[in-house]
């Protein structure tokens, strides 16, 4: 018995590991032909660059971008890049792919974040549809949609997106203060286990780690630029003391702040 494939999300294409290490490595989806189909290519290492309507995205390891062909985007391997960009990518068709796919590109940006499930549903799925027989239609729609459904349950709304903004603009004006990222997150309306996990997913590491940098940063350009003890440098960069910046700072820097000094 023969069924349409009217109604169901196919997914004929897709590798599970590629590498490119060449600027010559580069798609224009405007020149891709009349039937649309969406690309969904995943970072497993490397760097790669997306490009849409005039502006660029970094597409890092653990984020994909969502490509909705034909449309006025590229993507490529950058020129200054130091490693081979290391990705899984698959292709999606059908009206209901385009729909599903289109929808939940308007309620976030073109590149996100895949937590660790979406990526095992994503690579079950491109491990299901190369294999040599061919594979069950209606199986593979359903995984396809499993796949989906595990995307759009972890993506960051926009407007998170303007609250994340926000909020590190928030730590680069205030990291000198006594901040707290309990505090923080509930005034944000979150808890701190939520508010972290979506801002490790739009900036790529914790709030703490992020503000920890900020206050890195700060004590290494005083440190470089006045004559200020370090007790004070402590304590114009929101250290709760000498020891910890110490401590932190032999990590990051691997010196002393007295020894970075000298230097």
């Amino acid at each position: 018995m023969n069924f349409s494939n009217e109604g169901l999300l196919q997914a004929p294409f897709g590798v599970l590991k590629t590498e490119q290490y060449s600027p010559l490595y580069y798609w224009d989806n405007r020149q891709r032909g009349p039937n649309p189909f969406v690309i969904i290519q995943y970072t497993e290492r490397g760097e790669g660059i997306f490009e849409i309507k005039g502006k660029r995205y970094s597409v890092r390891p653990g984020h994909a971008f969502i490509a909705l062909v034909p449309e006025d985007s590229r993507y490529y391997y950058p020129s200054d890049a130091r490693e081979p960009w290391a990705f899984a990518w698959i292709n999606f068709y059908g009206d209901l792919a385009i729909h599903l796919w289109t929808s939940l590109r308007n309620q976030a940006d073109p590149v996100i974040s895949l937590q660790p499930s979406g990526v095992r549903l994503l690579h079950r799925l491109i491990t299901r549809i190369s294999r040599k027989e061919r594979p069950e239609p209606f199986e593979t729609s359903l995984a396809a949609y499993e796949f989906y459904l595990e995307t759009l349950r972890h993506i960051p709304r926009r407007q998170e997106t303007r609250t994340f903004k926000e909020v590190i603009s928030h730590f680069k004006a205030h990291y000198h203060e006594s901040l707290r990222i309990k505090e923080v997150a509930q005034r944000m309306g979150m808890s701190r286990e939520h508010f972290t996990r979506l801002f490790r997913q739009q900036v790529g590491c914790g709030p703490a780690t992020f503000l920890k940098r900020i206050r890195l940063d700060a004590a290494a350009r005083l440190l470089r630029t006045t004559d200020l003890p370090v007790g004070e440098v402590t304590f114009r960069c929101g250290w709760p003391s000498a020891s910890r910046l110490d401590f932190s700072f032999k990590q990051y820097y691997g010196v002393s702040p007295r020894d970075y000094r000298r230097r």
